[in-house]
């Protein structure tokens, strides 16, 4: 199938082909993520969501699922608001990073009070559980979608 892909006319081709693909992969994972996504604010599961990356060679690329960052900075425009930042602050959570606890509700963490540890926090997997049910799902799809549009490319 990757012998496939580079028979289409250009990168861009390549490129919108991939993005499609893995964006319809992605969506039964954020589905069971955001099902599974233990929920005292509402503000993780709001910003689950997906950024896919592109490499150079066809074959390679993939998505990044977990939840969004609510600020960008750029050298050009400084830190800029995203969507996803707009959406909580609708919500009433400003000032809340969840790409920066997410692991820490995922994996658990160490509980410090005055520079002590007092106690541990269990973990609350929710990331982990949704890729290991939607696998076979995930992979079904990848599989249809290049079929269908390789097809349709007449490759």
């Amino acid at each position: 199938m990757v012998n496939r892909l580079t028979g289409l006319a250009t990168a861009a081709a390549r490129n919108a082909v991939m993005r499609k693909v893995l964006l319809a992969a992605a969506k039964p994972v954020v589905a069971a993520a955001k099902r599974k996504v233990p929920v005292r604010t509402g503000g993780m599961r709001a910003t689950i969501g997906t950024k896919v990356v592109l490499k150079e060679d066809v074959a390679k690329g993939y998505v990044v699922i977990g939840p969004l960052r609510t600020t960008a900075t750029s050298r050009r425009r400084g830190t800029t608001v995203t969507a996803v930042g707009r959406k909580l602050a609708k919500m009433g959570l400003t000032g809340y990073e969840p790409a920066a606890v997410a692991h820490l509700v995922e994996r658990g963490h160490r509980l410090v009070r005055g520079g002590r540890q007092v106690g541990q926090v269990a973990g609350k997997p929710f990331l982990g559980p949704a890729v290991e049910e939607t696998r076979q799902q995930v992979m079904a799809i990848i599989t249809q979608m290049l079929e269908k549009h390789l097809l349709a490319a007449g490759v």
